[in-house]
């Protein structure tokens, strides 16, 4: 049976012997987990979940120095043998968001973007952006040094995509923080690729970011897991999702 400590272990391996930098993460293989996709992360099946690193500041220099985060944002992810499962998390002082039709123009306002390339090579990337009034934006984007073709790449929809959005205000006394989670559930069946695999040897290559929109100055705070130093569109420098085929029992049930 797969342990915490185990799972911390084997990430500190997979990490000692990658020497590029790309951050690493795990997927625990959660089979029939019991998720009411609302939004809120605390159904019984996260609670095994690890969170990735706080994201990096992915901003202009211009804008911001640290790489440190001004806001926390984070994510857990897990699968099971029909979908991947994404839980993301964001602090934020003000919301600034709108209700848009579908593939509109999501990341002009507050949002998560996620890049999934399952064959890990940078030909070809799923796209999926969210915003916190549960807008989507989802992409099968060919990439080839850069994108191919915007218009034909959201010409694609994934097929049976679940997702939510929830929105806590919490008060204090000089100040008001607003905490935006989001569940996201994305079928294997919607892949548009097929020679793809779910091991320990071959990692999909996957990034989330976020944008932070500033509601003065209309600028953007921008965060990465794992950093491109640029416009987000960077698949040689998305994470490795690795995908750990063993079981686990989730002992809350």
């Amino acid at each position: 049976m797969l342990t915490f400590g185990l799972l911390v272990q084997l990430v500190a391996e997979i990490m000692a012997g990658d020497t590029t930098g790309i951050p690493v993460y795990v997927a625990l293989n959660q089979p029939y987990p019991q998720i009411y996709v609302d939004g809120i992360l605390d159904d019984s099946a996260w609670d095994n979940i690890q969170h990735t690193k706080s994201f990096y500041n992915n901003s202009p220099d211009k804008l911001f120095k640290s790489m440190l985060p001004y806001e926390k944002n984070d994510a857990k992810i897990f699968y099971d043998d029909g979908a991947l499962y994404i839980g993301l998390y964001a602090e934020d002082d003000k919301i600034i968001s709108s209700k848009l039709m579908r593939d509109s123009d999501v990341f002009l306002y507050d949002a998560f973007e996620v890049f999934i390339d399952p064959v890990g090579d940078g030909s070809a990337y799923l796209e999926l952006e969210i915003n916190p009034d549960n807008s989507i934006y989802d992409a099968w984007v060919l990439f080839d040094g850069k994108p191919v073709s915007i218009e034909d790449s959201k010409k694609f929809n994934i097929e049976n995509l679940r997702h939510a959005v929830h929105i806590q205000k919490k008060i204090h006394s000089n100040s008001i923080k607003y905490i935006w989670t989001s569940e996201i559930v994305i079928p294997f069946s919607s892949i548009p690729v097929k020679n793809f695999t779910r091991n320990m040897s071959k990692p999909w290559r996957v990034n989330i970011c976020r944008t932070d929109k500033d509601n003065i100055k209309r600028k953007s705070k921008l965060y990465a897991w794992s950093p491109t130093n640029s416009w987000f569109h960077v698949p040689d420098k998305f994470g490795k999702l690795f995908f750990f085929d063993e079981k686990i029992e989730n002992k809350n049930r």
